[in-house]
């Protein structure tokens, strides 16, 4: 980054200080912690003292890595205007799952839909067959806590009434949900169909200015669990057009409805017969924010990449790709292994061989049957197939 105002980065405890001072290149940034239980009472302290920072420094941005720093970015802008960054009508129609489902995406596509209530003993199915089932998805889940794959007619899982500050500040700023919804059930789609993530910046008219589309992959045989993400995308330029064609409709129903303006936002894609000359791009996830795992990839990988720089100056147009493909490779440690945290020592003798930043967290981070993510590896080469080689390689020099 370097644009030399002031910039304020909320952060989670896993964006620790060498991911956003290394990885995103943000070394004289202001570092603030939201932690990501924080109560509605400490959010709006958190907004407060937001605020404040702002006019102090009033040439100054803010930005937001996470779900919950967002919140409280965005009860700042409801205290003070000049603070830009995250809409709060926007960012909490994202949050609420159902609310997203029902009244942002709910006629974008063709992907079968329902809601699990208060009191429903059975999973419900979403119209049509789902030979695959579904997944249930608590409505204000964050970072994919509590989603479950079942069947429809199977034992509905136990998932309380929604509660804490992003029910609370909801119901103040969008309105009631419909009577007892707890979940979204939607049909689970095939691990063979790929995965993107769609991201862009917004600007002050609502309108998309596109950063880039990078492919989602998970471990062959456990769909659930992530294993890299890659930039540049090897979908083909038709399934890239849809999707940036969904994407579009996306926002732009954001920005009419939800007032979203000067942020980023990214959308999760399903792409169905994305080899075909018909590819059909469906909505997966919408997340009105940052999106802080690739952002070190577009600060590499693109000519005008640095999101956190967006914040200072909003940018006019799409980056332009450089000649660099960009891996982020997730460092899990199998069930059973006590070691756990990668050696730092480890990690230094593989960064100064190769073009690699890996980026540990302090204690151990998500689960997934079993397994546990340490961190973040950052991998860069000439080409997706020279990422990829690396970064099993790097990964497994690592991890074992």
């Amino acid at each position: 980054m370097n644009d030399s105002r002031p910039l304020l980065i909320l952060r989670t405890e896993r964006t620790g200080a060498r991911f956003v001072y290394d990885a995103l290149g943000a070394t004289q940034a202001t570092l603030r912690m939201v932690p990501a239980d924080a109560s509605l009472e400490q959010l709006h302290t958190h907004a407060e003292a937001i605020a404040a920072w702002k006019n102090e420094h009033p040439h100054g941005g803010v930005a937001s890595l996470g779900d919950i720093p967002s919140l409280a970015h965005a009860l700042a802008g409801q205290r003070e205007p000049s603070v830009t960054g995250a809409g709060l009508r926007a960012t909490l129609a994202c949050l609420d799952k159902a609310w997203c489902r029902q009244r942002v995406t709910h006629d974008l596509g063709q992907l079968k839909t329902t809601v699990l209530r208060t009191g429903d003993d059975h999973v419900p199915r979403p119209g049509g067959p789902t030979p695959l089932g579904v997944m249930v998805k608590p409505i204000g889940g964050c970072a994919s806590i509590g989603i479950v794959h079942t069947q429809p007619g199977e034992p509905a899982p136990p998932i309380a009434a929604p509660s804490g500050p992003i029910d609370a500040l909801c119901r103040a700023y969008l309105g009631e949900n419909e009577a007892g919804v707890v979940a979204v059930v939607e049909e689970y789609v095939s691990p063979d169909v790929p995965r993107v993530s769609v991201d862009g910046w917004v600007n002050g008219d609502g309108q998309p200015i596109p950063f880039a589309v990078s492919d989602n992959i998970y471990i062959d045989g456990e769909p659930e669990r992530f294993d890299h993400q890659m930039l540049p995308t090897r979908l083909s330029a038709a399934a890239e057009a849809a999707c940036w064609t969904l994407y579009r409709a996306v926002v732009e129903r954001l920005a009419a409805d939800y007032d979203l303006r000067d942020q980023f936002c990214d959308v999760e894609m399903f792409v169905f017969d994305a080899d075909t000359d018909a590819p059909r791009a469906e909505v997966m996830e919408v997340n009105c924010r940052v999106h802080p795992n690739i952002s070190p990839i577009f600060r590499r990988c693109l000519d005008g990449g640095d999101v956190l720089g967006a914040h200072l100056t909003p940018p006019q147009a799409a980056p332009t790709r450089r000649d660099l493909a960009g891996g982020l490779f997730y460092l899990w440690s199998a069930p059973g292994d006590d070691a756990g945290r990668p050696d730092p020592d480890a990690v230094a003798r593989l960064e100064a061989e190769n073009d690699v930043l890996a980026c540990v967290f302090d204690d151990a981070g998500p689960k997934s049957n079993g397994w546990t993510c340490w961190g973040w590896l950052y991998v860069f080469a000439d080409s997706a197939d020279g990422v990829r080689a690396l970064g099993e390689r790097a990964r497994t020099a690592l991890m074992g």
